[in-house]
């Protein structure tokens, strides 16, 4: 890294170039885990498959605006340029979701082992 300004392989100095794809997965990723961890804190102790995120409609509001923003931003040219994001292909967002979805799974590991703990707490 100390030497990137120097960089005289092409294919290997494109990471520290082409910075636009990285950067616009890096942000889409981070942005749909909260947004999926929103949908998941509908209820703070009870499971998502209990209390689904319909319960609420202004936070699947609250999720659906910020997300449709997010697309407007990567997928449409101007504001793309702007931001230095590019369009996502299939692969990208194949990615997203890979890194975003176990969220759900530790959300509700998380709160089963609260339920857990309070159980006990009471019984003892």
């Amino acid at each position: 890294l100390s030497s990137w300004s120097t960089c005289t392989h092409p294919s290997v100095c494109s990471v520290y170039t082409n910075l636009a794809a990285p950067q616009t997965l890096a942000l889409t990723t981070l942005v749909t885990i909260e947004l999926i961890k929103a949908l998941c804190t509908v209820s703070v102790d009870s499971s998502i498959l209990k209390v689904g995120p319909q319960k609420n409609p202004w936070l699947i509001l609250g999720v659906v605006v910020p997300f449709i923003l997010n697309l407007a931003i990567i997928y449409t040219p101007a504001l793309g340029n702007s931001f230095g994001l590019v369009p996502l292909n299939e692969k990208d967002w194949f990615h997203v979701l890979m890194w975003s979805l176990p969220i759900i799974l530790i959300d509700e590991i998380q709160k089963f082992a609260a339920r857990k703990n309070a159980t006990n707490r009471v019984t003892t």
